[in-house]
Formats: structure tokens, C-alpha cells, sequence
């Protein structure tokens, strides 16, 4: 068997600047895609090791990533596609395709990417030929990706931990597609809802719950064989904005596809009341107060509104002047991605006094940086990114170059610095990571403003379809196949 294998993942975040271009992209082209699958942990590696384990003959076409960031340009987008459909085109014929995507990029002009390439790519293989994505959780389906594709393997986890795992299921699903001889398809429904991933982590009810019925659903019926809840991506502005349930199996059985979809999205559904915040969240100050009080040590706070994994230009320095202002000492805030900042510091070295112009103060259009006069304790390279660490009236701060998840505490230890000599941790990020979890004596959500503002009702979206739960909180709605 001959199966074409790609990847294109991008959660694209509509409110940020700039827009995200080719060279943000970690790409690769041809037989050089199989690089990034030696000891991968994400999809494309998990479908590309089954695929190998199960003897087909690989055809390479295309690999990128990047991290989220704002919409991808046109001719970005232009090149990724035709890197994945030429290849197609000029391989012959093929058994399958089975892709690595996100789910919710956002291309300048073009506002359904995946859905756009699965029809390119449907229309090169014809129908007979079967198509299988992996996804991530926070995956915006369309009606275009559904009808193009028959069947997908979604992240069951939040944070993800099954990246690699959901690759080998999208594979084996592609496999057992072709060694049957099935014509499978997908049955979705879509309910008009926004969700955070900070309202919907997987060890917190009710995802947790939820997610067990779609094990459930799926290892009870014969006649299902995959199903997930993909919950989109609230920062873009999109038309296609909803949390959606997929079902897939052979299409013979769609009666009992719909049936399954249908009772699953009224399980959600019934259950949207209950997608609260999974860490106590409030706003900046009480979250202070409430760490202040608190008898150990470290507090840890999310400053959710600029939480660079969701797109959001980790420069914001509110929360730092805020600490600041309050005259605050035992702090380490990290990190503030300042390029002319860092420079800055590298200029002057270690054990300077340097005056910076850090940041800006506010998420708003020509908002002004704060300034200040910081210490610079040291300059290091951590996992290939420039970094400085400072002090600014005793508040311990980390500079880096560009935006940098900090998922792992193992950055912050890099740098010699020790989580427990801080009372107060400020993390520019949404859901706190496990890594942090086992680290922290508390951990709190900040309600701040910025690009990944997890108050959906004060997000400015123009292009929502209808209205939505929870900006309309008295909607009402019924399961039906919408996608």
C-alpha cells in the first residue's frame, strides 16, 4: 500500500499582531519530513511510526509547525498547501492520505485553511481513495473538512499529553479503513458554543466526564469507529466558531452515527453551565491578595490575558507594574519577550544598571512600555533563545528575545533561579502545566486583559455566526447533524 503522509499545524489568533509568515514556520519538505519523526511526541510522528510498523510504502510531501501565533499570510498558507497537494498529484496512484493538522488556522483571505486543502486534496484522489487527519482538540471543524475527509482522531487531553497517541489512532483508523474495504464517513454535529481551554482541561469535570463517554460510545458500539469532541479555538474571529462532536464509521451504519452524535452533543450541551474556570480565577489584585495571605510557597498566577500559547504577544508588563505599584519584593515574573530590551541588556552585561523601555503597559493600540531601571543579573541562551535575567526594585523578571511557552519549569531552572525562593510566581501562560502543578503550594488564574482574554463575553468578535453560549446565556438548541 502507498500512503501519502503531510503536516500543517497552525492555531492561528485573529486579535494578535503580526501575522505570521513562512519563515515562522518549522518546515520541511520531501523525504526531510521523516526528520522530525525520530523520537517525535506529536501526531505526525505517532502516524508515521504505525504506518512504518505496519509495512506501507511512505510518500513524503510536507512538514510544518508553528508556534500559535497571529493569522498566517496568504502566501504562506499558498505554500504550504501546494507542498502537501503536489506531491499528491505527482505520486500516482494512492492507497491514502493521512495528515497531521490543527484544526483552527486562519490564513489572510482564505478563513478555512484545512478545510480548503482536504477539498484540494479530495479532488486529486477522487472519492474511492480514503483520507484520515489527526487534529488537535481545539480544532474548528467545518462542513468543507467533514465532507472531504472520512474520518479524524482528536486530542483527548488538555493539556495535550496523546499527541502521539492521537497520530497512531489517526492511522490505525486509515488502516482499517483500507483492510476492510469500508466506505466510511463522519457525522458531526456542531453546538454554538465558546470554551477556553482553561473552562475544559481533561482531569476536571465535566470534560473529564465527557470524555469518558466518548470512550464509552466507542469501545460499547461495533458500529463506531471513532468519535471526539473538538471544542475550537476562541481567539480568531471566525464564522465557523462552535464546539462540535464527530462520529465516524461505515456510512451503511449513518442512522446509528447520527444517533451516537446526537446523544453526545446533548450530553455536552446539558452540561454547558458546568465548563467553569479549572483554577480559581479572579481579578490581578485579589489574586495577589489571596497569594499574599496564603502560608506557603510558591503562589503561582496565570496571567491568562497574555498567554503566548494561545497567541497572545507575551510583552504585556500590566501585571509587573501592577507589583510594582504595589511595592511587592519576593516576585519572579516570566517572561516578558522584549527583543530591544534584551539588547539592551547584552549591551551593558552582567551586573549593570541599564534603563529599559520594556514592553508595553496595555493590551491597546500605541499603549506605552514601562520604564524602569533594571539590574542585570545574567544573560544566558536557554533551549536556543537569548534570555536575561533582572531585577526591577527587587521584582526578579526574565527577558527573553521572542515569545517562549513556559509549559515546563525546566526553563526557569536553567537560568539558576528556584520556584520555592519566590512567594509570588507570575506565568505568562493559560492552563498551568503539571510540571508547575506539583511545584506550587496554590495556583491561581488572573483575569487580565490582553490578546487571550479567557472572558469570552468581553471578547470583540464582528463574525460569529449566531449568537452563542455563553454571550447569550439563554440560547436554545437542539442536537442535529450540522457539519
Amino acid at each position: 500500500m502507498r500512503i501519502a503522509v503531510g503536516c500543517m499545524m497552525h492555531e492561528s489568533n485573529t486579535f494578535t499582531l503580526p501575522q505570521t509568515s513562512m519563515t515562522d514556520f518549522d518546515a520541511l519538505w520531501a523525504e526531510d519530513i521523516f526528520l522530525k519523526c525520530d523520537g517525535s511526541k506529536h501526531p505526525f510522528g505517532g502516524i508515521v511510526d504505525k504506518l512504518k510498523e505496519s509495512g506501507v510504502t511512505l510518500v513524503p510531501t510536507f512538514y510544518g509547525r508553528a508556534m500559535i501565533s497571529g493569522t498566517v499570510e496568504r502566501e504562506a498558507y499558498e505554500t504550504m498547501k501546494n507542498a502537501i497537494i503536489n506531491p499528491i498529484r505527482e505520486a500516482g496512484p494512492l492507497d491514502g492520505v493521512c495528515l497531521a493538522l490543527h484544526g483552527s488556522m486562519f490564513a489572510d483571505g482564505v478563513e478555512d485553511p484545512e478545510g480548503d486543502l482536504l477539498a484540494a486534496v479530495r479532488e486529486l484522489v477522487g472519492p474511492a481513495v480514503p483520507i484520515v487527519c489527526a487534529l488537535d482538540m481545539h480544532a474548528t471543524i467545518t462542513e468543507s473538512m467533514t465532507a472531504s475527509a472520512n474520518a479524524f482522531a482528536a486530542y483527548r487531553t488538555a493539556p495535550h499529553v496523546d499527541t502521539y497517541e492521537t497520530g497512531i489512532r489517526a492511522a490505525e483508523l486509515l488502516l482499517s479503513i483500507l483492510d476492510g474495504g469500508l466506505e466510511v464517513v463522519t457525522e458531526c454535529i456542531r453546538m454554538p458554543m465558546l470554551l477556553c481551554g482553561e473552562q475544559s482541561e481533561s482531569d476536571v469535570s465535566p470534560m473529564k466526564e465527557l470524555l469518558q463517554l466518548i470512550r464509552e460510545t466507542v469501545s460499547e458500539h461495533l458500529n463506531i469507529m471513532s468519535a471526539d469532541y473538538l471544542l475550537g479555538f476562541p481567539w480568531a474571529d471566525t464564522p465557523h466558531h462552535s464546539v462540535s462532536v464527530i462520529v465516524a464509521g461505515e456510512r451503511r451504519h449513518r442512522d446509528d452515527l447520527r444517533d451516537a452524535a446526537e446523544l453526545l452533543a446533548d450530553n455536552f450541551w446539558q452540561r454547558r453551565h458546568q465548563f467553569q474556570y479549572s483554577t480559581p480565577a479572579y481579578p490581578l489584585d485579589q489574586c495577589l491578595d489571596i497569594a499574599l495571605e496564603h502560608p506557603a510557597r510558591p503562589v503561582l498566577i496565570s496571567d491568562t490575558g497574555d498567554n503566548p500559547t494561545a497567541g497572545a504577544s507575551e510583552n504585556l508588563t500590566l501585571v509587573l507594574n501592577r507589583l510594582m505599584e504595589r511595592e511587592l519584593e519576593d516576585a519572579l515574573v516570566a517572561v516578558i519577550a522584549d527583543a530591544q530590551a534584551l539588547n539592551t541588556c547584552e549591551a551593558e552585561g552582567v551586573g549593570a544598571a541599564v534603563h529599559l523601555e520594556l514592553g508595553k503597559l496595555s493590551p491597546r493600540p500605541g499603549a506605552l512600555p514601562l520604564r524602569a531601571v533594571a539590574h542585570v543579573l545574567a544573560l544566558q541562551t536557554v533551549t536556543g533563545v537569548r534570555t536575561a535575567v533582572v531585577t526591577i526594585r527587587k521584582i526578579t523578571v526574565i527577558i527573553t528575545e521572542k515569545r517562549v511557552p513556559v509549559y515546563d519549569p525546566e526553563f526557569v531552572k536553567q537560568l539558576g533561579l528556584r520556584l520555592e525562593d519566590y512567594k509570588v510566581v507570575i506565568l505568562k501562560t493559560g492552563y498551568i502545566s503539571h510540571e508547575y502543578q506539583r511545584l506550587a503550594a496554590l495556583k491561581l488564574f488572573a483575569l487580565t486583559p490582553g490578546d487571550t482574554n479567557i472572558d469570552m463575553t468581553s471578547i470583540p468578535y464582528t463574525r460569529l455566526p449566531i449568537l452563542m453560549y455563553p454571550i447569550d446565556t439563554s440560547i436554545r438548541w437542539q442536537a442535529r447533524t450540522t457539519c
